[in-house]
């Protein structure tokens, strides 16, 4: 099984959307995106491998601009259900 996802926020001001006030409050884009794979090795066995990484960027008008990123691998072992998920034949 592969999956992606990928996640974005804009906030802005002290309103919705492109306030007047952005200038004067600060803005941050937060952008967030993972992908994971997972194979299964025999019978219900299965290793999965993910790669997720997260950044900030902020402008705030008194405290300057500031970018932050976090990236985090993960290798985990995973017990699958049956293959039907239980379905009664």
């Amino acid at each position: 099984m592969l999956e992606a996802q990928a996640r974005q926020y804009w906030i802005v001001g002290l309103g919705a959307g492109a306030s007047p006030g952005a200038d004067q409050f600060g803005h941050e884009l937060i952008n967030r995106a993972n992908v994971g794979l997972t194979v299964r090795v025999w019978g219900p066995h299965a290793l999965s491998i993910g790669y997720l990484i997260s950044t900030r960027d902020a402008r705030i008008p008194a405290g300057g601009n500031r970018h932050q990123s976090v990236q985090t691998v993960t290798l985990s072992y995973d017990f699958l259900g049956h293959t039907r998920s239980g379905a009664v034949e």
